[in-house]
């Protein structure tokens, strides 16, 4: 049985009043009489706090998911000692050697880790040791080690540093800060590692082999992660970019892949891709990543686009996503947020090269911008632009505006003077772009390498080999407002670029400048390596630099991939990529470097607004509203306001009334504050009429007044005021309306709601009846309706006047997205037996808000994995339907039409006839002299000889599809009659071979291609010819190595078959290299005294096997006198995984993922020789007989 151990920490000498809520809670906590049953509402709150727990040292606890925080804070020239704790339930503890507090009680153990510390000092912050030790009472203390008592001292800082995957390489290219509740989402690549955390629940959890997208959740101090999962299919995939839809909530990450199999395609707005190549792609997953709502690729069938950046429009709900279209062509696309129907597309193409990187969506007008990278001399769809030609560089970027529907071009420019700086010739990234909130003014960054410009903001040229240069544009792209450069003397990139609460611009990239600008009091000031990633504060008017800071300035560096800003307080998110251990580990994630990694480990951090090395005193400015028409003589209250702009406790200091802080009780005495605190003020309305009285607060410096002035008159009846309608919005949700102030009234006036909850200044939300002043600001809240096209409203009355806050629901969607069940066909006609089930992938219904018919002819349906049924119903919207049928008779195809809205689809059953025919024979010439690295067509072959539908399998290579019009690499059918080509990319290696394979209703056919160059002749081999052999036996040839040839050669024998290297015997062909040893075996003729010979050639030599019974003189020979001269091309084994090489024999190999401007990643490296190479070639010997290499389906297996 189990036995629990109950252990209770005391505060030992501690004085004073104890802990105080600080910060409301955000929900609410009812307990429950046991006498009465009744509910009763307790005050719950964000955070504890302690002041002067102990003498100079305050205490706070705040609520993280896996428990408390606890932050002490000692004053200059405290004793940070006076801290003792003691446990009740621990009979001793001990203390090890790396000072951490250990307790045991029979075999359960108690660890108490040292805490974190730092100081703050002029130019960094520093780490202070600090660790447990016994009091002379058995108690636990602190004990710090060496540090400056004249400064304040800070145990278990806030801020923190976590890696998200415990092996493999990995990076995080998207973050974003979740509106509602703060948790930090991450979306990445993970290469060979399965170290993701919280995976259980997910609506993914296996990684495949080689690289896999994946999406994490973490809560806001990074310190516990809450759900991971991977977004991948069977080839693999990498995330680009991660956006939350501010309406639904829901995650949207974009990303490339070459996998056909992504999960929850079906009925997706491009449901298919073209499986030789990469695509892009958009997921939608629910906000707790448990499900995988829909997948649409960008392209599909119709060309390859890769992403570049999404946005979401908060009105509309609907999807964008800018990329990179094949021909050189910039792609924009809009899709409906369920990414069933691409609603728009825009392809923006000049003369020359053109490309789509950042987007971004005015909010307000719903006008859509995206940025590039072109060469193009006249890619501008209009004219009037800033800039309307490009630079003599050959590279420049653009911005094109948008409508919301994506129909024509409002506006166009050339961005960027100079030409574009690449980081080095492996990665390149694209230029940035950023709507401001308040002015609608477009925020473009991109890197300039020269200047012809001089800028107008902080830093007028470039400094260095390449610089970020910012340019600020006016919403029409018309007018230049301001720019500025921003860089040292090397180079530096920028990778993303973010607004705070507060209008400040953010700037994160890449530098390799020691002398980057603004670093001076940075979080990170010291550059140490040869390159850091940067983030960089900016003032929106860009004329001032207010802070700059490196980021893992270590040994090896790092990038700074993504930013994010949370849009409640204004904290700076960071992902990317390090290779050595990134700083602020301790509390984290996964706080340990990711051991067994060949290249990069992802990373999130997290930093103060400021950006500054925790030593800031000054806070943002604070601006209470003034009240009036205040009743004489009572006591008023002023709004909460937060704290920001200081990373130290500051002091904070009164006069003409009281303050509280988060909260807590009102006091006129001095005291501190830290950042993120709430700071009310309260003072006494004068008793004159009309008479002001004022209180001046002082914050680090920084002095703020609020006034009240009392009634004048008994007018109350306020100036008209309104809320701003919210159209359309989801369905039975609580939303809150914008602020309205109060103004007009001379008198209190009396307040009250209908439908809903108000907030005076930011009081709880209550339906009771009030008053309210002159000045104040008052909040609604209310529950949409929940049917569609229905609008709730909410009427506010103060003093006779109304204002009405209204939303309307989504409009009635009663027709659903097209979808589709994909056809069966049976080819082994013992499989099933007549009148067995078939039953149908299950399809999600999407696009509906409210419940439609469902029936189903010639079958039955079920819904949600319910039983299966005849009968018409209805199905909601995210409901899964499955059809099931009952197999024919072989030839024979079973139907089943389901009807949903009125919308029919069908779903056929096909079993091949019972004995099928046989094609005749395809040939497939061997294609010789082809350039390397090209994709190679074969010759016309068509299906003759059969009258029923065959299937074809695909082992290596693509065949033609006519149904879907691509090259396809999968599984098919072919028809009879029907003209259709193989098609395979050619060797990279000169004189290389590369063959299509096609299992065509159980023939195996070929498709070589040979790529020009190279020894393909090996050197002189020999077949011993064999007398005397018993008639009817299993000859063996001798054992010959190939040597000569300086790649993989193409074998084949005619009247034998072939064992490559111990691989297995094999016929008609396969590949033999250099060193590697041959083996021919045939059957010995029946009858006596007769021979049988076997043709064999390799690359462009050849020789003969001959075998002669015994009873009669064979005449010898030797066997076809001794293979021509020449040399073996060796085999290259591949996996092909995401449309890259992830294992190849013998080499180093490095690939390149996704298209021009991706970065190189080494993937693999093995050397297999000898005997120890057997396993991993029978593995590719089974592959080449099955479609299954390590469980992962996959058509581009080549062997």
């Amino acid at each position: 049985m189990r036995r629990k151990w109950v252990v209770i920490e005391h505060a030992v000498g501690a004085s004073g009043d104890g802990f105080r809520g600080v910060g409301a809670a955000r929900s609410d906590v009812n307990e429950f009489g046991a006498a009465d049953g009744r509910a009763r509402t307790l005050r719950a709150y964000d955070a504890l706090e302690w002041n002067d727990a102990w003498p100079g040292v305050r205490c706070r606890l705040s609520w993280v998911r896996q428990g408390t925080e606890r932050t002490y804070v000692v004053a200059p020239g405290a004793d940070p000692r006076v801290i003792q704790l003691r446990w009740d339930g621990v009979g001793s503890w001990k203390i090890d050697a790396t000072g951490t507090a250990i307790a045991s009680a029979d075999d359960a153990h108690l660890r108490l880790l040292p805490p974190m510390a730092y100081q703050v000092g002029p130019t960094k912050r520093t780490r202070v040791d600090v660790r447990y030790r016994l009091t002379s009472a058995g108690d636990l203390s602190l004990a710090p080690g060496n540090y400056d008592h004249s400064r304040e001292l800070v145990i278990d800082p806030i801020l923190q540093s976590t890696y998200y995957s415990a092996s493999g390489s990995s990076g995080g290219w998207g973050i974003a800060v979740h509106p509602r509740n703060g948790d930090v989402y991450i979306a990445g690549y993970l290469q060979s590692g399965t170290g993701l955390p919280a995976l259980q629940g997910g609506a993914q959890v296996n990684a495949i082999v080689g690289m896999s997208g994946f999406v994490g959740r973490l809560d806001p101090t990074l310190q516990s992660a809450v759900q991971s999962t991977y977004v991948s299919g069977a080839a693999g995939s990498g995330m680009i970019a991660l956006a939350i839809h501010p309406r639904t909530g829901d995650i949207y990450v974009a990303g490339e892949t070459t996998s056909p199999d992504m999960p929850a395609r079906g009925g997706g707005a491009e449901p298919a891709i073209d499986a030789t190549r990469s695509d892009g792609f958009v997921s939608r997953l629910s906000a707790d990543l448990r499900t995988i709502i829909q997948t649409t690729y960008l392209g599909g069938v119709r060309g390859q686009v890769l992403p570049g950046a999404i946005a979401i429009n908060g009105t509309s709900g609907d999807v964008y996503v800018s990329g990179r279209a094949e021909s050189n062509g910039a792609m924009l696309v809009r899709f409906n947020k369920e990414l069933t129907t691409a609603l728009g597309r825009i392809r923006l193409e000049g003369n020359v090269m053109a490309e789509g990187w950042g987007l971004d969506i005015n909010q307000s007008t719903g006008d859509v911008y995206m940025i590039g990278l072109t060469e193009s001399t006249d890619l501008l769809p209009t004219p009037g632009g800033a800039q309307p030609s490009p630079p003599s560089a050959p590279e420049a970027g653009f911005i094109v505006r948008y409508d919301a529907a994506l129909s024509q071009a409002l506006g166009s420019t050339y961005f960027g003077f100079g030409g574009i700086q690449s980081y080095n010739s492996s990665e390149t990234v694209g230029p940035v772009l950023r709507v401001d909130p308040v002015s609608g003014d477009v925020f473009g960054v991109i890197e300039a390498v020269t200047n012809p410009y001089v800028a107008t903001g902080f830093q007028h040229s470039v400094a260095g080999a390449g610089d970020v240069f910012v340019e600020r544009l006016s919403p029409d792209l018309s007018t230049i407002v301001a720019s500025t450069y921003l860089g040292g003397s090397a180079a530096d990139i920028v990778t993303g670029a973010a607004f705070s609460p507060n209008g400040d611009f953010y700037v994160a990239g890449i530098t390799r400048s020691m002398d980057f600008p603004g670093i001076g009091g940075g979080a990170d000031p010291n550059f140490g390596s040869t390159q850091a990633g940067f983030v960089a504060r900016l003032d929106p008017t860009l004329q001032t630099l207010k802070q700059s800071t490196y980021y893992h300035s270590g040994s090896n560096g790092a990038a700074v991939d993504a930013l994010a800003i949370s849009p409640t307080n204004g904290d700076v998110y960071i992902t990317g990529e390090a290779n050595s251990p990134v700083p602020e580990l301790e509390g984290g994630v996964i706080p340990n470097y990711p051991q067994q990694i060949s290249l990069f480990a992802d990373y999130i951090a997290h930093l103060d607004p400021t950006l500054a090395s925790s030593n800031q005193t000054t806070p943002n400015a604070l601006t209470f509203l003034n009240h009036f028409a205040v009743p004489a003589g009572v006591t008023d209250v002023s709004q909460p306001l937060r704290i920001s702009g200081i990373t130290v406790p500051v002091l904070v200091s009164i006069a003409g009334g009281e303050y509280s802080l988060d909260g807590g009780p009102f006091t006129a005495a001095g005291g501190t504050a830290i950042r993120g605190q709430l700071v009310q003020l309260r003072q006494v309305a004068s008793s004159t009429p009309g008479a002001t009285v004022a209180t001046t607060v002082t914050i680090g410096g920084l002095s703020t007044t609020w006034t009240t002035t009392t009634a004048t008159g008994s007018n109350t009846t306020p100036s008209s005021f309104s809320f701003p309608p919210l159209n359309p919005v989801a369905l039975g949700i609580s939303v809150t309306s914008a602020p309205a102030i109060i103004g007009g009234l001379t008198a209190p006036a009396p307040i009250s709601i209908v439908n809903g909850t108000y907030s005076i200044e930011g009081a709880p939300f209550t339906n009771q009846a009030g008053t309210v002043y002159g000045g104040q600001t008052v909040t609604v809240q209310q529950t949409t309706a929940t049917q569609p096209a229905t609008q709730a409203n909410t009427t506010l009355t103060v003093g006779g006047v109304a204002g009405v806050f209204s939303t309307t629901t989504d409009p009635v969607s009663s027709t659903p997205h097209p979808f589709s069940f994909a056809d069966v066909i049976y080819s082994d006609p013992s499989f099933p037996l007549p009148n067995a089930v078939a039953i149908s992938d299950p399809v999600t219904v999407t696009g509906i808000n409210v419940p439609v018919s469902v029936a189903v002819s010639e079958g039955s349906y079920s819904v949600n994995g319910g039983t299966f049924t005849t009968a018409p119903s209805s199905v909601s919207n995210f409901d899964n339907v499955a059809l099931q049928v009952t197999s024919g008779s072989p030839g024979q195809t079973v139907s089943a039409t389901l009807t949903i809205a009125g919308i029919p689809t069908t779903w056929n059953v096909t079993r091949l006839a019972t004995s099928p025919t046989l094609p005749n024979p395809m040939v497939f010439p061997t294609i010789t002299g082809v350039a390397p690295a090209i994709l190679v067509n074969s010759a016309d072959a068509t299906v003759s000889g059969v009258t029923v539908p065959i299937p074809i399998q695909m082992r290596a290579g693509q065949y033609y599809n006519a149904a879907l019009d691509i090259n396809w690499g999968g599984d098919g059918v072919l028809q009879p009659g029907q003209v259709f080509h193989l098609r395979i990319p050619s060797s990279s290696t000169p004189g290389g071979l590369s063959t299509a394979i096609a299992v065509i209703n159980s023939v195996t056919n070929y498709f070589n291609v040979v790529t020009a160059g190279g020894q393909l002749m090996p050197n002189p081999f020999h077949f011993d010819a064999q007398t005397g052999v018993a008639p009817g036996s299993t000859v063996l040839s001798n054992i010959v190595t190939i040597s000569g040839v300086s790649t993989a050669v193409l074998v084949t024998v005619q009247g034998c078959e072939v064992n490559v290297a111990g691989s297995g015997f094999v016929s008609p062909q396969t590949q033999v290299s250099s060193g590697e040893t041959m083996q021919l075996e045939m059957t010995a003729p029946a009858g006596a005294g007769q021979s049988v010979s076997c043709a064999v050639s390799v690359g462009t030599g050849s020789d003969t096997f001959t075998a002669t019974s015994a009873g009669s003189s064979s005449g010898g020979g030797g066997g076809g006198g001794g293979g021509s001269g020449g040399g073996a091309l060796g085999i290259e084994f591949e996996v092909i995984l995401l449309g890259l090489t992830v294992w190849r024999a013998r080499r180093s190999w490095c690939v390149r993922h996704g298209g021009e401007r991706s970065r190189l990643r080494r993937l693999a490296e093995r050397s297999p020789s000898g005997a120890q190479d057997q396993p991993q070639r029978a593995a590719i010997a089974s592959a080449r007989e099955s479609l299954e290499e390590s469980g992962d389906a996959h058509p581009g297996l080549s062997r």
